[in-house]
């Protein structure tokens, strides 16, 4: 009789069992080790955009050089954009340094001039769109500094002499000076300002070059100042742009005009240590045929002397060239590349936030459409607007607006010039 055999399954040893009781504990190991990373990554990121929202909760404003109505303007503004922490700072000209500004602040304030362009390779592109309730002048420079507000310096015509004299405003350098002759038989001096102020007389000088030759003459002659900051080594330097022989002119000759205008009795004699105390004394007594002043200070003064006037842009020497006009703009540069504060921007571009700041401020819109205090405020827009050079620096601005004692420097080897000559040739054609 056959037995069967009963074949069973072999037992598993200790060592076996270690093996695959070890497998389970790599698998639980690396399933928890991959949890946590996930967590951990995932915890990273999210203390990551905590810390870079919390760095966004803190929006760094900077002003320079500007009133303390147009500061208070503007923080009211910004402050209506942005709930969370803002911090105003004014700099002065001792603190400006333009690499340190860009690191620290979000959005910076200032007149345009030096201070915006050597902060404007640190700067943002303004947001698309922002400028489009502009002029095109204004908006076609609009690359990086908004433009919020415009003050101009202006030509102020006595309007009782000009009528008494049969004239009309003259629209170029030649019947100016035509103007200024006849003007003697009606008043003390026909053309003055407060030349005695390095702004008001750079103002001049550098309008007068802007428009003999246009802006390309004035952005010449800025350039010739940021690297020569002399009157000696920049006085000669051919200014016109043209290339033409009939064109060519330097600062002497603009210079040189004024001494033979000084020697005429064109203007007073000594014009150029003037101050605001003497045109409003010759206001007083109807004294002055043409004021050059800029519109914010055209404010100041009383209003039985500023309403006998009526304004105009100064007169140009030629229409064949791009001109613009000495118009200093307040603008705002956007420093950070946190898209969250364009809100801050783009509310000075609302005609309804232009219109209060011209009320407020007295001074000229930078939207074609906006409301405004009056027709000196309208006028300022629509000159800027008509000139497809638009809004130009002031001299001092473009040039000094980071260092005031080469701005006075200047100003003082001017006023010894006009005063000491020697008197150069000085001729006018009419074209």
């Amino acid at each position: 009789m056959n037995k069967e055999t009963k074949k069973t399954a072999p037992k598993k040893g200790k060592n076996s069992e270690k093996k695959s009781n070890k497998k389970k504990i790599n698998k639980t190991a690396l399933i928890i080790i991959l949890c946590c990373l996930v967590v951990g990554l995932g915890t990273g990121l999210t203390v990551g955009l905590s810390i870079k929202k919390e760095k966004a909760k803190n929006l760094d404003v900077a002003f320079y050089k500007l009133s303390d109505l147009i500061k208070s303007e503007i923080e009211k503004y910004v402050s209506q954009t942005y709930s969370g922490k803002i911090t105003f700072t004014d700099i002065s000209e001792e603190q400006f340094d333009a690499r340190k500004i860009a690191r620290k602040y979000d959005l910076f304030f200032s007149w345009n001039g030096s201070a915006v362009s050597k902060l404007d390779k640190y700067a943002e592109p303004l947001p698309e769109g922002i400028t489009s309730q502009m002029p095109t002048s204004l908006r076609k420079k609009a690359k990086k500094a908004l433009p919020i507000i415009l003050d101009h310096y202006e030509f102020d015509y006595y309007r009782k002499a000009m009528k008494d004299a049969e004239l009309n405003f003259p629209q170029n350098i030649v019947e100016l000076e035509e103007y200024l002759k006849k003007m003697r038989s009606y008043t003390f001096t026909p053309f003055f300002c407060a030349g005695g102020n390095d702004d008001t007389l750079l103002a001049l000088v550098g309008g007068f070059v802007e428009a003999f030759g246009g802006a390309p003459s004035y952005n010449e002659l800025i350039n010739n100042f940021i690297k020569r900051p002399s009157l000696a080594q920049t006085m000669d330097f051919e200014l016109s742009t043209s290339g033409k022989e009939q064109d060519s002119f330097t600062l002497r000759a603009i210079l040189d005009m004024f001494r033979n205008w000084q020697e005429e009795g064109l203007v007073h004699p000594n014009w150029y240590r003037g101050t605001q105390v003497d045109v409003e004394a010759f206001m007083d007594v109807k004294q002055i045929a043409i004021l050059f002043t800029p519109l914010s200070v055209h404010r100041t003064m009383p209003y039985k002397n500023v309403s006998e006037m009526d304004v105009d842009r100064m007169p140009v020497f030629s229409f064949n060239t791009a001109h613009g006009v000495i118009a200093p703009s307040v603008v705002g540069l956007k420093l950070t590349d946190q898209n969250i504060f364009d809100d801050a921007l783009y509310i000075f571009t609302d005609d309804s936030t232009q219109e209060a700041l011209c009320m407020k401020i007295h001074l000229g819109p930078v939207n074609r459409n906006s409301r405004v205090y009056d027709r000196q405020s309208s006028d300022v827009r629509f000159i800027v607007a008509a000139c497809s050079e638009g809004a130009l620096p002031p001299l001092g601005d473009a040039v000094f607006q980071t260092n005031e004692a080469a701005k006075h420097k200047i100003a003082e080897e001017i006023r010894n010039y006009l005063k000491n000559g020697p008197t150069g040739v000085y001729k006018v054609t009419a074209k």
